[in-house]
């Protein structure tokens, strides 16, 4: 396996994992684990993080998002990671729980990602690439959490055997990146084992230690010692749940002081992955009061709790309370309040919405038509469809109009099928190319006749259209 950065963190420092050697244990006799990421598919993980220092607790909560195809042997991964850091205090400033620090000590600050205050996101060009067993052969860009616990798009992926062994282990050199920028050695040690299994669900149990090696006579100043409890899903082929609890010991100037650390992961199914593709979470009834008032109070506020509640998972208890609220905004003066209105409602709204979105389409507002588009996407609305198939009467509207329609899908295909007889050959251009997507046996006669055209490209287009549902 090629050698690969591991980012870690700890208080008041840095680390960095480099170059790292990999052995494996014997004992075999335990069925085969290996990854199935469905090329195509979205996988998305919930994390959570907490660690405690003194009085302070701070958590780090978000997703880890893989999009997976194929690559040869090999799994490509894009990630998409999105984490945030919340800080709470658990006593009055300056305070500390007895026992856990020396006389007088206070708490160090703790860790934040690298370069990114308090929130990171993956870039899109973002690579990270495995076999069946979990080993890496390229990892661009990788996301560091902290605490010491490597980075996000590793924390969901753990190695597996080859051999289809009880227990496996894992050992690499390291080097922890210290705050002056120098670096000191260390070593980390993994060992696996296989704790039971039930049908195609299998419990793995993970002993984690890093730790740094001391000089001489010296004590190990920076050590993580942790377990995980695993579950993999041997049918699906991925893992499911992880639940790690340990902590971070550290020796420093004569300064002794413990860290306990949880984290956990698990992957999202059902309403709850679709939630969390669409960048929802869930936001308590306080919070959709706060922001109803704010959008009563009008002005700048209103725009924001708008936008608020645009990244809300809809409660079907407060929809129409939340609907009566936001529709008004779509009247505004303002293009921006009318934007982030339709945001708010391309997620609460309901058909009933429609004619206020088609309203929209042609706003003077980018921003605010996108909104539209998007809403109207969504809803999969027979009449938001022929508003968006009128649209492709427009030329300066034509491509967004036809993108929407596609996403869409079999809903627009029969506002769609009419612009097959328009005057103009452009026009039904575009509705063929759309077709190629979207269209089903109800098309083919359409098509079929368009496939004799006056103009070639749309000749060309209709055939297109005909194989690909044909295909389908």
């Amino acid at each position: 396996m090629a050698c690969l950065g591991r980012f870690l963190s700890v208080p008041v420092l840095l680390g960095l994992v480099v170059c790292a050697g990999r052995t494996v244990a014997q004992d075999k006799s335990s069925k085969e684990l290996q990854y199935r990421f469905k090329p195509g598919e979205t996988y998305i993980y919930s994390v959570t993080i907490v660690g405690e220092v003194g009085d302070h607790t701070e958590t780090t909560t978000g997703t880890v998002k893989f999009t997976v195809k194929a690559d040869g042997d090999h799994l490509q991964l894009t990630p998409s990671v999105d984490l945030s850091t919340k800080g709470k205090p658990q006593a009055p400033q300056g305070r500390q729980k007895p026992g856990r620090f020396g006389p007088g000590m206070m708490p160090p600050a703790m860790p934040k990602f690298p370069g990114i205050p308090g929130r990171a996101k993956a870039a899109p060009q973002r690579e990270l690439t495995i076999d069946t067993y979990g080993n890496i052969f390229k990892f661009t860009e990788p996301t560091p959490l902290p605490l010491l616990l490597g980075t996000a798009e590793e924390f969901v992926v753990e190695p597996l055997s080859p051999e289809g062994e009880n227990t496996w282990r894992h050992e690499r050199r390291t080097a922890l990146r210290e705050k002056d920028n120098t670096n000191t050695p260390a070593k980390e040690v993994t060992t696996y084992e296989i704790a039971g299994s039930s049908g195609s669900t299998v419990k793995i149990k993970k002993i984690y230690e890093f730790k740094t090696v001391p000089k001489a006579a010296q004590a190990t100043r920076i050590q993580l010692k942790g377990t995980t409890e695993i579950t993999f899903d041997n049918q699906a082929g991925l893992i499911t749940t992880g639940k790690f609890k340990g902590a971070i010991a550290v020796t420093q100037k004569n300064a002794n002081f413990r860290i306990p650390v949880t984290a956990s992961y698990r992957l999202l199914t059902g309403e709850e992955a679709k939630n969390a593709a669409a960048g929802l979470t869930a936001f308590s009834d306080a919070e959709i009061n706060k922001a109803i008032a704010e959008i009563n109070g009008g002005g700048f506020n209103a725009r924001m709790a708008a936008d608020r509640l645009a990244r809300a998972i809809p409660d079907d208890k407060r929809r129409d309370e939340v609907v009566s609220a936001l529709t008004p905004l779509m009247q505004d003066k303002d293009g921006f309040v009318r934007a982030a209105a339709a945001n708010g409602l391309r997620t609460w709204g309901t058909a009933k919405n429609v004619a206020d979105f088609v309203g929209l389409l042609k706003d003077e507002n980018g921003f605010a038509r996108q909104a539209a588009f998007d809403a109207l996407v969504r809803l999969k609305d027979a009449k938001g469809a022929e508003a968006l198939a009128q649209l492709m009467l427009d030329n300066g509207q034509r491509f967004q109009a036809a993108t929407s329609l596609k996403a869409m899908g079999s809903a627009a295909e029969k506002a769609v099928l009419p612009l097959l007889k328009n005057s103009e050959w452009a026009v039904r251009l575009e509705a063929c190319r759309v077709l190629v997507v979207i269209g089903t046996h109800e098309s083919l006669a359409a098509l079929k006749t368009a496939q004799s055209d006056s103009n070639a490209f749309v000749t060309i287009e209709a055939t297109k259209a005909v194989k690909a549902i044909q295909g389908r």
